[in-house]
């Protein structure tokens, strides 16, 4: 029962004694009691669990509680919100791609359940937080080209990444071809936004 109607019955009643039976009594104390667990819960659901976006250029602590893809993971932050992380500057093979569950996995074994420190530095037309994730210091994009999970995304990076970090990515992803580390151990590896590309002109929908 909205608290508003509860509201109007006790104006009610106190306004006239005469209305005050045993029953209707008691009808009045367990609709105030269920508002006032309706209540309890709807705060419950509303502190805990709730998605949030955060704006471009902060920075919080969270922890990962799901890890989608090579380059995608939802994290809680300290208030219990939700939100969902698209890694900056790198690209993952899509998991139907090779190398796209081995992407995966790597990146969860790295910071799932584990407590990161997020840095927006965009949000994208999904509404994702596009950051750059570190745990204890460990910038965990660079970590996934490095190790041959993601492709550097040149694309986007060079119009936003810091100088700095764009060449050492740029080397990382330079280092991990040479070596045929990861994707790069396999022939002629095909990059995710060719493959997206690619189910677009067949029809299909898919999230970079």
């Amino acid at each position: 029962m909205a608290q508003k109607n509860i509201g109007n019955m006790i104006v009610k009643h106190i306004s006239n004694p005469k209305n005050w039976t045993k029953k209707k009594m008691a009808a009045l104390g367990v609709a105030v009691a269920s508002a006032l667990v309706a209540n309890q819960f709807a705060g419950k659901s509303n502190a805990s669990g709730d998605k949030a976006a955060a704006k471009k250029g902060q920075t919080y602590a969270a922890k990962v509680i799901k890890v989608a893809d090579g380059d995608t993971a939802t994290v809680t932050d300290t208030h219990g919100a939700k939100h969902t992380l698209r890694f900056a500057y790198i690209d993952a093979p899509e998991k139907a791609q090779a190398h796209g569950i081995a992407s995966k996995n790597a990146l969860e074994k790295l910071i799932h359940g584990k407590q990161v420190e997020v840095y927006v530095t965009d949000v994208d037309r999904y509404s994702r937080e596009v950051a750059v994730v570190k745990l204890q210091g460990l910038d965990v994009n660079y970590e996934q080209v490095k190790n041959g999970n993601a492709w550097h995304y040149q694309t986007y990076a060079k119009k936003s990444q810091p100088s700095g970090d764009y060449s050492r990515y740029a080397a990382a992803l330079a280092a991990a071809e040479k070596n045929r580390v990861g994707l790069w151990s396999g022939k002629k590896p095909q990059a995710p936004w060719d493959y997206r590309a690619q189910l677009r002109a067949q029809g299909g929908n898919t999230e970079e």
